[in-house]
C-alpha cells in the first residue's frame, strides 16, 4: 500500500527536508517585500516554496525553467516541496529576474547556516582565490568594432523613425499623436503599449548604445601587455641594425686597413679581411636585423589589433575569453574563494580574461561574508601568480591579515620545486616573496589547490560554463545561486555523514 502522506514516501535523509529545513532559516523579508499587501491582484506564488524549489532541483543538476516547471510535477521531492503548486517555467524565470538582487544577498546567509552546523569552523585557516571562464548566451559572432557599432546605430536609429512613423500614422486618428512625442515628463520616451515593433526597435537601439560607449571606455585603457611587447620589439630591432652598422663599418676600416698595410709593401699577420657584403658575421648580423624587425612588425600589428577593441552588441557587460579547452567564448571570468572542502566564501565575475585586477574585490568579498555569516577569524587569503600585481599590493598594504599571493611559478610557491634559476622577482613584489619563503606560509599556501580548484571541477562537472542569461547582473545572480546550492550539497554531505535525521515538517 502506498502511504496517503507524501511526506511518508521520503526518507528522513532525504534533499528535500535538508532544503525545507534551511530556507525555514533564512531572512526572506526582502523577496516579500516586493509584492503588494493590500490582496489586490493575483497572490504570487510563496518566495519560500520557490526558492526552495529551485535549491532543491538544483542540488540534482537541474537550473533549467523548464525542467523545474515539470519537476514541479514529476518528481515527489519538488511536488512535496511546492505543496501540490505547478508554476509555470515563466514564473520561475520572473521569479529568479526579478529577486536578483536578494537572490544574491543570500549567500552570506547560507553561508551562516553552514557555520551554525559546524560545517564551516573558526579554526578554518585558508580561504584560497582563483578564477575560470564562464560563456554567456551572447554569441562570438556579435561582437563589433566601434566603426561597425556606428553604422549599426544609424541603421538602428532609421528602423526606430520608421516605426514611430507608422505609429504615429496609426494614432493620429485615436488623437494619440501628442502623447507620441512626450511622456508625463516631457522626455522622448517611448509611450506605454507602443507596440512590439517599437518597443523591440527601442531595446535593440539602446543595446548598441550601451556597446558603443562601453567599446570607447575599453579603448581608451590601453592594452599594458601588447604596449611592454612593442616597447621590446623596437628596442631589440634598434639594438640589431645598430649592430649591423658596427659591424659592416668595423669591416670597412679593417679592410682599408689591409688594403694600405699591403699597398706599402708590407705584411699582413692574421686572415686576410674581406668586403661586408661577404663577411659571415656581417651576413648573421643581418638576419638577426630582419628577424627583429619582422617581429617588430608582428608587435605593431598586434598594437593595432588591440587598439581595433571588440564589443558584443547583445552582452556589452561580456568580453571574448580564451577557453580553458582551447578556443574562444563570449562571457565572463568567474571567481570563486573557497575554504575547506570546497565551501564557497564569495563568488564574483571578472570583466578580463587575465585575473590581475581581481584580487582586491575578491578578498574584500570573502571578508563580508565571513563578518555576515558569523565567522570570527578571517582565514588567510591565497592566490597564484596569476593575480600578482603592483596595484593588487599597493591596495592590501596597509592590512594587518595575512595575504599569500604566488609571485612565481605555482610549484616554486608551493615548495615543490626549487626556486634556483627563476626570474629574479620584481622589486614591488619582494615583500610578499619573502612573505612566501616563510615556511609556515609555504604551508599554508600549499592548501589553495586543493581548496578552490576541486570546486570548478564539481560545478562545471554537473552544470558546465555556460550560463543562459546576459549580462553582468543576470550572470552574477546565477552563479551566486548555484554557489549557494554547492554550498547547500556540502551541508548535505555533512548531515548524512554525522547521520543527523531532519523531521518532516507537521
Amino acid at each position: 500500500m502506498i502511504a496517503e502522506d507524501m511526506r511518508a514516501w521520503l526518507p528522513a535523509q532525504h534533499a528535500a527536508w535538508l532544503v525545507l529545513a534551511a530556507v525555514r532559516r533564512l531572512d526572506l523579508s526582502r523577496f516579500h517585500a516586493v509584492y503588494r499587501a493590500d490582496g489586490k491582484g493575483q497572490a504570487p506564488y510563496d518566495p519560500g516554496m520557490m526558492l526552495a524549489v529551485i535549491y532543491y532541483c538544483g542540488l540534482k543538476d537541474v537550473m533549467s525553467t523548464r525542467k523545474l516547471r515539470d519537476a514541479c510535477t514529476d518528481d515527489v521531492g519538488a511536488r512535496l516541496i511546492a505543496g501540490g503548486a505547478r508554476p509555470s517555467n515563466k514564473a520561475f524565470a520572473e521569479f529568479k529576474r526579478r529577486h536578483r538582487d536578494a537572490i544574491r544577498e543570500l549567500f552570506a546567509p547560507v553561508a551562516g547556516v553552514l557555520k551554525a552546523e559546524g560545517v564551516i569552523s573558526d579554526d578554518d585557516e585558508v580561504a584560497a582565490i582563483d578564477g575560470s571562464p564562464v560563456s554567456t548566451a551572447a554569441a562570438l559572432s556579435s561582437n563589433m568594432t566601434a566603426a561597425q557599432l556606428d553604422a549599426e546605430i544609424a541603421a538602428a536609429e532609421q528602423a526606430l523613425a520608421a516605426e514611430l512613423e507608422a505609429w504615429a500614422a496609426a494614432s493620429a486618428a485615436d488623437g494619440a499623436q501628442d502623447a507620441l512625442w512626450q511622456d508625463e515628463d516631457g522626455s522622448g520616451a517611448v509611450p506605454p503599449g507602443s507596440g512590439r515593433k517599437l518597443a523591440a526597435a527601442h531595446r535593440r537601439l539602446a543595446r548598441l548604445e550601451a556597446a558603443r560607449q562601453r567599446a570607447g571606455e575599453r579603448a581608451a585603457v590601453p592594452d599594458a601587455k601588447a604596449q611592454a611587447r612593442l616597447a621590446k620589439a623596437r628596442d631589440k630591432a634598434a639594438a640589431a641594425g645598430a649592430r649591423v652598422a658596427a659591424l659592416e663599418a668595423d669591416a670597412d676600416a679593417k679592410l682599408a686597413r689591409y688594403q694600405a698595410r699591403t699597398g706599402a709593401g708590407k705584411k699582413w699577420a692574421g686572415k686576410k679581411p674581406v668586403p661586408a657584403d661577404v663577411s659571415a658575421r656581417v651576413a648573421n648580423a643581418r638576419r638577426n636585423a630582419a628577424t627583429a624587425r619582422q617581429r617588430l612588425a608582428a608587435a605593431e600589428a598586434a598594437c593595432a589589433g588591440a587598439a581595433a577593441v571588440r564589443v558584443s552588441a547583445t552582452d556589452p557587460d561580456s568580453r571574448i575569453l580564451p577557453a580553458k579547452n582551447g578556443g574562444w567564448v563570449q562571457g565572463f571570468n568567474f571567481q570563486a574563494s573557497a575554504g575547506r572542502s570546497q565551501v564557497l566564501l564569495a563568488t564574483g565575475i571578472h570583466d578580463n580574461p587575465a585575473d590581475v585586477g581581481a584580487l582586491v574585490a575578491m578578498i574584500h568579498a570573502t571578508d563580508a561574508t565571513c563578518d555576515d555569516a558569523g565567522i570570527a577569524r578571517k582565514p588567510v587569503k591565497t592566490a597564484d601568480t596569476g593575480y600578482a600585481c603592483e596595484a593588487s599590493f599597493t591596495a592590501l598594504a596597509g592590512r594587518t591579515d595575512l595575504i599569500l599571493v604566488a609571485v612565481s611559478k605555482e610549484a616554486v610557491a608551493a615548495g615543490r620545486r626549487d626556486p634556483a634559476g627563476t626570474r629574479p622577482v620584481p622589486g614591488p613584489w619582494q615583500d610578499m616573496a619573502a612573505r612566501l619563503g616563510e615556511p609556515e606560509n609555504k604551508q599554508l599556501y600549499k592548501k589553495r589547490g586543493q581548496y578552490v580548484e576541486p570546486f570548478f571541477a564539481q560545478t562545471f562537472q554537473r552544470n558546465g560554463r555556460r550560463i543562459p542569461y546576459r549580462g553582468t547582473d543576470a550572470v552574477s545572480a546565477e552563479l551566486s545561486l548555484r554557489g549557494q546550492i554547492h554550498n547547500l550539497a556540502k551541508l548535505f554531505t555533512h548531515w548524512n555523514r554525522i547521520g543527523r535525521l531532519i523531521p518532516a515538517p507537521a
